[in-house]
């Protein structure tokens, strides 16, 4: 879907800790945030809803263009086994504002066992694709990228 839940700012709360980029190696979440999130106007209990019914794996957004996010989240703070991504996708092309170091595709798969895993490609105006990885997101963040 485009606009992002509230969960969105909750998880960048308590997973994220409120800095633009990091690895939190105990939920496997990642993530760099290039500007604030957006929410929609009004709560919903969407998310609720999604995990009530638990096989649900992600909640995918795109209206933040230079955010990137795979939170692993439960809003009740229960299990792993609860959590559901929640996830900013790459943007795709150089239309309205981008940034060109997080510009391409995202790849999701769901294996037959269930199993959810999200491959990022960035796709630069010049040069070859390749795929952004943990390293990279977190390198963003700090500044150290060229």
């Amino acid at each position: 879907m485009h606009i992002p839940t509230e969960e969105f700012k909750e998880a960048y709360k308590v997973v994220g800790n409120n800095v633009s980029s990091g690895y939190d190696s105990v939920t496997e979440s990642l993530w760099y945030m290039g500007e604030s999130i957006s929410i929609g106007y009004k709560e919903t209990d969407f998310y609720e809803t999604m995990q009530e019914y638990g096989n649900n794996k992600a909640i995918i957004v795109g209206h933040d263009h230079v955010n990137v996010s795979d939170w692993h989240y439960d809003k009740d703070g229960g299990s792993l086994d609860n959590m559901m991504h929640l996830i900013f996708g790459i943007k795709t092309g150089i239309g309205i504002y981008h940034d060109k170091r997080i510009m391409g595709a995202s790849f999701y798969t769901l294996s037959d066992a269930g199993d959810f895993d999200i491959k990022w490609l960035n796709v630069p105006y010049v040069g070859d694709a390749f795929e952004i990885t943990p390293e990279y997101l977190v390198d963003l963040g700090e500044g150290t990228l060229a």
